[in-house]
């Protein structure tokens, strides 16, 4: 398959901004609501894990910050390996969620969490995918799971960022192996065995 990139920068940069583009394009539906954008890269072992927010849901109360989301993303990404990764989280609305879900996943409910690994190979930028994560949902189930708000979130950024790197729970034994995995990252990053 021939390469995307070309040697010359400025088609490089198109070529980063055309892909910057198209996930934009996912929300432009949305564009009418209040949105905030950050970018930041972090860094950790010589890795860089650039995490892009977006939002159409304001925070709720008890919810992790933005600096805390993207060290449990980057966190995930850098101890299985991932260096110099990008990607982007979308915190939504119930109704946003929905739209998703249905459109998706054929279910007629907002849910929790979805996670979409990106499907085109960029040389050069190792783009994991996108998160969408539904701040309401996921308070709803820390209620009736009795945990804390900002574990159960996250937990769902932990297991979000799994399914990135290519892990699953459909077989059982994958879902063993990625339930130990998201056991051992939410004991280091001290959130609390989320299967307990």
């Amino acid at each position: 398959m021939p390469s995307l990139f070309c040697q010359k920068s400025k088609e490089y940069l198109l070529l980063i901004l055309i892909r910057r583009m198209l996930l934009g394009i996912l929300w432009c539906k949305e564009s009418w609501k209040p949105m905030v954008m950050s970018k930041r890269k972090m860094s950790a072992k010589n890795n860089r894990i650039t995490i892009d927010i977006s939002r159409n849901s304001e925070s709720l109360e008890g919810e992790p910050s933005d600096e805390k989301i993207r060290e449990t993303i980057a966190y995930v990404a850098e101890q299985l390996g991932s260096e110099d990764s990008e990607i982007s989280l979308r915190i939504v609305d119930k109704e946003e969620m929905l739209d998703l879900n249905q459109k998706y996943r054929d279910r007629d409910n907002s849910t929790n969490i979805l996670s979409f690994p990106a499907e085109l190979d960029f040389q050069g930028i190792d783009f994991l995918g996108d998160i969408v994560i539904c701040n309401r949902v996921v308070r709803s189930e820390a209620v009736s799971f009795e945990m804390n708000y900002a574990d159960r979130y996250r937990h769902m950024l932990v297991h979000a960022t799994l399914h990135l790197l290519g892990y699953d729970h459909q077989e059982e034994n994958e879902q063993l192996n990625m339930e130990e995995l998201e056991k051992k990252i939410a004991l280091d990053l001290k959130i609390g065995n989320p299967y307990e």
